[in-house]
């Protein structure tokens, strides 16, 4: 089990609880979470724990101090928390302003040395290789780098026999991550891995700054990485670790954009772009395209693509567009998102298969009616559909009856919308999606 640096954050939800009293964390309110990654018969596993700040201050002091000192808390979030830990630890402020404040004698390499540079190579292909992380943190200490201490500190846990965490270590392990991190700002996050970064989500300021950001040797094993606010963005391969295997860019590519030479990326989320080629893609999402856009997608440039998701799209020829390049006898997946997508689609779609069944088809937001929708199943192995709300005049009252819940008693139908159902039983109204198998009209 490797122990992820604890960090403090506001609760974007109401849906975690304490692990201390066991209430809600409410939205906005300040949380401690602490992340441990496992391994299992199915591979890597992560379990995260929540706290109350306070919480954790009053009955897990040594979390509460990691996650004040640890590189992730931003300086802003640190000063909320510390105005909230003060009423009841004031030593534990203290200690955390004396830790941040603190410079940590560093010996940090640019990991250029031959061996080292040969060892991350081995480690591209398996990022997570916990015997070769091993193997690089030894040939780091021999150099005198530290960040071969702070992949051992990762591998080995943080933890003690009797499963209490080892409160120096803990300081030791913040110390190296805050010194050899790269500086992230606010809002921009990221999930710590063995020794590097493993995902980026950052803002995008200037392409300078986040060329920069990348460079930094924490992110020489980086494997997903998404960028936000970027209008158009020029990227390439050089500017990107190799190591990358998704990439999200909220915004579009420019055509100048060379991504063909990262030979482990596998998923690829843009707002559009001029051209694109890449010889391992395997799942692509556009969003807000254009007709053009997927006319300059093209099977010969993206041979591995076998997963294609639209959302937005300005084309009702979708469909054509997408058989006219041939797409239909490789793609295993399609998504349709947002398109109102019609019986015409439905049968544009049924002549570009020809026979051929998708491993899945989903289509949110169709105005085709339910009852075709064994017409859509018959066209894939797995199917998700939302029905677009259509409003009609009843012919009479529309009673549902909850096939589980027959204890409900026979529901009256209020109103539909957005694909859902509103129903009011003799125990109250109730909100259903409209498509639910359980629920039984009449």
């Amino acid at each position: 089990m490797l122990a992820m640096p604890a960090f403090i954050e506001s609760s974007t939800s109401s849906r975690t609880k304490c692990k201390v009293c066991g209430e809600t964390i409410a939205k906005a309110t300040l949380r401690v979470i602490d992340e441990t990654l496992y391994f299992d018969g199915n591979g890597e596993r992560s379990r995260r724990v929540y706290w109350h700040l306070l919480c954790a201050a009053e009955m897990q002091r040594e979390i509460a101090y990691a996650a004040l000192v640890g590189s992730q808390t931003t300086d802003d979030m640190f000063a909320r928390a510390i105005a909230s830990v003060g009423a009841v630890d004031t030593k534990l402020v203290d200690e955390s302003r004396a830790h941040r404040r603190k410079p940590v004698a560093k010996r940090a390499l640019p990991l250029t040395d031959p061996m080292t540079g040969q060892l991350l190579a081995d480690l591209e292909a398996n990022p997570s290789d916990r015997d070769l992380l091993a193997v690089l943190a030894d040939q780091l200490l021999q150099q005198g780098d530290e960040r071969g201490e702070l992949i051992m500190l990762d591998l080995n846990a943080v933890e003690v026999v009797s499963g209490e965490r080892d409160l120096s270590a803990i300081r030791r392990r913040s110390a190296l991550a805050t010194s050899m991190t790269a500086p992230l700002q606010a809002p921009d996050r990221g999930t710590w891995g063995i020794g590097f970064y493993r995902k980026l989500s950052v803002r995008f300021r200037s392409k300078e700054a986040l060329v920069e950001l990348l460079a930094h040797p924490t992110c020489r094993l980086l494997e997903a990485l998404e960028i936000t606010h970027a209008e158009t963005l020029q990227l390439s391969a050089s500017e990107v670790p190799r190591t990358l295997r998704s990439l999200r860019v909220r915004g579009a590519l420019a055509a100048e954009s060379d991504l063909a030479g990262l030979p482990y990326l596998e998923q690829l989320a843009i707002g559009g772009f001029d051209s694109l080629a890449h010889p391992g893609l395997r799942s692509l999402e556009l969003e807000h395209g254009t007709r053009k856009m997927i006319d300059a997608l093209v099977p010969d440039r993206l041979p591995a693509l076998i997963e294609i998701s639209l959302i937005w799209h300005g084309s009702e020829y979708v469909v054509d567009d997408l058989a006219r390049n041939g797409w239909f006898q490789q793609l295993t997946s399609l998504s349709l998102a947002h398109m109102l997508f019609d019986s015409d689609d439905l049968a544009r779609l049924e002549r570009a298969l020809d026979g051929r069944k998708l491993d899945s088809l989903t289509v949110i937001g169709t105005r085709i009616p339910e009852a075709e929708r064994p017409r859509l199943a018959a066209l894939c192995d797995e199917l998700e559909v939302v029905f677009a709300y259509v409003p009609t005049e009843p012919s009479g009252p529309v009673h549902i009856e909850h096939i589980t819940k027959p204890e409900w008693g026979l529901g009256r139908l209020v109103r539909e919308y957005d694909g859902k159902v509103e129903v009011t039983f003799e125990v109250g109204t109730k909100t259903f999606k409209a498509d639910a198998p359980f629920l039984k009209r009449r």
